[in-house]
């Protein structure tokens, strides 16, 4: 999807809820003529982004700021908001308030209904990779691309994502690790998707 993004050529680059910036890193070394930024609200993973980018040559073309995105103007060329639709309001929000050419989103399913178990802590997500396509096409987007994660990717995700929480070394992170490989092995796996959709205006 990320060289799908490139395809496009853009001058401008957004990534909302950056991370460690890697997704952006690999649209700007695609289109070597594009600048970028990347905004989070955590500022150790923007820190973290930063140093990636002295890394790879891409210190010039690229900032990487600790900000809100819900307090940001959500404007680009491209846009890629890849599970962090939270910070502008849900889905619904993003796909209103993004102004931009092309967008790369990814975000939640559920595969069938929704279980009432899981309904306050993931919230409303639609029903099928069908319905995150819907959705864009009600907010007025055409939907170039989509796919699904498939469930060796979510865990090769969950694995990494417990294994960063654990050296970060704070009191409880192991138990918390834990407790959320926990709730995904008998919980949502297999249950919870995780679809991507490249978007044109």
């Amino acid at each position: 999807m990320a060289r799908a993004v490139a395809s496009r050529q853009p001058d401008r680059v957004l990534d909302v809820g950056c991370g460690s910036g890697a997704l952006l890193h690999e649209v700007l070394l695609a289109v070597p003529t594009a600048r970028g930024r990347g905004i989070d609200v955590d500022p150790v993973a923007t820190e973290r982004a930063a140093r990636a980018a002295r890394t790879l040559g891409l210190a010039d073309r690229v900032t990487h700021d600790p900000v809100d995105a819900g307090r940001s103007t959500l404007r680009a060329d491209a846009v890629l908001c890849v599970g962090s639709s939270h910070a502008v309001g849900g889905l619904k929000g993003l796909l209103h308030d993004v102004d931009a050419d092309t967008m790369l989103v990814g975000e939640g399913f559920w595969y069938g209904s929704q279980p009432l178990a899981w309904r306050d802590v993931f919230g409303p997500l639609p029903e099928g990779l069908g319905g995150l396509v819907d959705r864009a096409h009600v907010a007025g987007w055409t939907v170039i691309g989509a796919e699904a994660s498939d469930p060796w990717e979510w865990d090769a995700f969950e694995r990494a994502w417990g294994d960063g929480v654990r050296r970060s070394h704070l009191p409880g992170a192991a138990a918390f690790a834990d407790s959320r490989w926990d709730a995904y092995a008998r919980g949502y796996r297999g249950r919870l998707g995780f679809g991507w959709l490249l978007l044109q205006r």
